[in-house]
């Protein structure tokens, strides 16, 4: 019996160490299973900061790349526009150097009617009242035509002047736009840099 006690003992022993050993390896299982679980969530959750980050990277990309082409637009615009403002102001000079001409040939058509008027008023140059009469027409009439070249130049050059200035707005609008573009598209690459590449 007492060895039989003694057997009973030692298997009761037994069964103790493989019951603490098997709640040993129950609970390692469990911690084993809640850290996997931690780090598959855990990867989960940088896959999925990855792919948001891959979204938000092609977005910016996208966004530079329409920003670009909108500033490469606008400096088309800006060129454009620069040759428009300079055509007009050739066109501008063209016209004030003819206006200036008209008003000498005005002058000097003025100032040959009154010459012409004084002579036949005091009866010299032996021109006869007929005569007279159609050079004070043909003068006449070439005063009107001046005038009348000299009113279409000046309304002209006041269209042009109009025109520069408008040019002249849109240029200055155009440019401001630009320089936003260009300050938006620096920003925008900067804080893409800064985000993916912070070292």
């Amino acid at each position: 019996m007492a060895e039989l006690n003694a057997k009973f003992d030692a298997a009761q022993r037994e069964i103790q160490d493989l019951t603490s050993a098997r709640d040993r390896a129950q609970a390692e299982a469990t911690d084993s299973g809640r850290k996997l679980e931690e780090a598959e969530s855990q990867l989960s959750q940088v896959t999925k900061s990855n792919q948001a980050n891959a979204k938000a990277l092609g977005e910016a990309r996208s966004s530079l790349e329409d920003e670009s082409r909108v500033r490469a637009k606008l400096q088309g615009d800006n060129r454009n526009m620069q040759g428009e403002l300079d055509q007009l102001r050739d066109q501008v000079e063209e016209e004030s150097a003819g206006r200036t001409e008209l008003q000498r040939l005005v002058q000097k058509a003025n100032a040959e009617a009154a010459q012409w008027k004084q002579k036949c008023e005091r009866g010299e140059g032996g021109v006869r009242s007929e005569e007279m009469e159609e050079m004070k027409r043909k003068l006449t009439a070439k005063l009107q035509e001046a005038e009348s070249q000299a009113e279409a130049a000046m309304t002209k050059l006041s269209s042009l002047e109009k025109n520069n200035h408008r040019l002249k707005a849109e240029l200055e609008d155009a440019t401001v736009e630009m320089e936003r573009v260009c300050a938006s598209v620096v920003y925008n690459y900067t804080q893409i840099h800064y985000t993916y590449y912070p070292y």
